[in-house]
């Protein structure tokens, strides 16, 4: 191929051009602002960000099992007649902030209209994010801090940043960070639960 030759970002992504790291996250370089049609286009894991794609690559197993643990317990809540819908990773909320257009929590808690086409809109009331053993160090708690703001001010209640040593999720900590003091719901109450 030639080296002008210009490729998707599917095909970009075919060829190896973008490397994933374990949870890295990748900004995919658009030569313009990223839109909410491009979430649809990209089928990843990916959030918008001032204004750029950000790809968010594959984790290690004890970050899986604890998402799916966490999941898997608001999923009971909701059948037992909790008000909302537990989600998983795979779904970006739109929101409108002056420089994120959407989130992609590892799992949330979404009380908006799941009826209606497209991705949900709006912020999840409870959202968890599951860090991967190599997202530690200043540019990883800076892009934490900054995520964990966008959603308070997008209308999140609560955000609990889980944190895995091992691919064992016996021994991940959640930290639970409330940007309403008042919310009550099931995540805080399943706390203790969710990994046993």
């Amino acid at each position: 191929m030639a080296e002008d030759a210009e490729f998707t970002l599917m095909e970009e992504l075919q060829i190896g051009i973008w490397r994933f790291g374990i949870g890295e996250h990748v900004a995919i370089p658009l030569g313009r602002p990223a839109t909410v049609e491009d979430l649809h286009l990209t089928k990843l894991k990916a959030e918008i960000v001032d204004g750029e794609l950000i790809v968010i690559g594959p984790t290690v197993f004890g970050s899986a099992e604890a998402a799916w643990r966490i999941r898997e317990s608001l999923y009971r809540y909701e059948k037992a007649g909790g008000k909302g819908c537990a989600c998983s990773s795979r779904i970006a909320f739109v929101v409108d902030l002056p420089h994120r257009l959407s989130f992609c929590p590892d799992v949330s808690w979404y009380t908006g209209d799941t009826e209606a086409p497209g991705f949900p809109r709006g912020a999840p009331v409870f959202a968890a994010e599951i860090r991967d053993p190599a997202e530690y160090g200043h540019e990883a708690e800076r892009r934490m801090a900054a995520k964990r703001a966008d959603y308070f001010a997008a209308g999140t209640h609560v955000v609990w940043t889980w944190t895995c040593c091992t691919n064992m999720p016996s021994t991940c900590t959640a930290r639970t960070i409330r940007g309403r003091p008042r919310y009550t719901g099931a995540a805080k109450r399943r706390t203790p639960s969710l990994l046993h």
